[in-house]
């Protein structure tokens, strides 16, 4: 049986050749962004790299999280100028207190049912 992070692995390897594409939701929050530059937005479990794609587009400094390598290898690709890191969430986040001005997880929290957001936010103030 594959792991969790093999599996996460092998749906992203798919997207190797895929150009991607814009993610319109971020549209309605750009002044929220643009209002917060003076640190850069957290993109949790950016998968492919598109939300982070837009952001840098804007000219927003981003640090996109995964915890699929073949995941940010194609966010490396879509998103050059983000930075990426490799994390595991059920294992917390390594970054320092009031880093983020933004935090963003599109698609990504529902995948932890156990994960309580009163809680989750407790962990992003904490970490």
């Amino acid at each position: 049986m594959a792991s969790a992070r093999e599996e996460w692995d092998r749906i992203f390897s798919r997207l190797d050749h895929d150009p991607g594409g814009e993610d319109a939701w971020l549209e309605r929050w750009r002044p929220l962004f643009e209002a917060n530059r003076n640190a850069p937005i957290l993109d949790l479990g950016c998968g492919a790299g598109d939300d982070a794609r837009s952001l840098t587009r804007w000219g927003l400094e981003v640090v996109a999280a995964d915890f699929s390598e073949k995941a940010l290898r194609a966010t490396r690709r879509r998103a050059p100028r983000a930075e990426t890191k490799n994390v595991d969430l059920t294992r917390g986040l390594s970054f320092p207190n009031d880093h983020f001005a933004v935090i963003i997880a599109s698609l990504s929290l529902h995948y932890f049912p156990g994960l309580r957001p009163s809680r989750s936010w407790e962990t992003f103030d904490a970490a």
